[in-house]
């Protein structure tokens, strides 16, 4: 099966991009100072803890998966 027809590659792939957009968001609002931020992000610090974690988990799974499903036979 190739990767881009893969319903859990396609998926992987669709998280990594949110991912990557909260992480531009964080790193955005994190340049402002702390009275200038929505109240909303009031706690950015962790935010930006949990979303480049997160960052990590996708990367490992997406690879993890595709050597799994993807990888191809070795030559007999």
């Amino acid at each position: 099966m190739s990767c881009e027809t893969c319903p859990t590659c396609v998926e992987l792939y669709r998280l990594r991009a949110r991912n990557r957009a909260a992480l531009r968001r964080v790193q955005k609002y994190s340049a402002l100072p702390c009275d200038a931020r929505p109240p909303a992000l009031a706690d950015l610090d962790e935010e930006l803890k949990q979303t480049t974690a997160a960052r990590t988990i996708i990367g490992y799974t997406i690879r993890t998966h595709r050597a799994r499903q993807h990888a191809r036979p070795a030559a007999a």
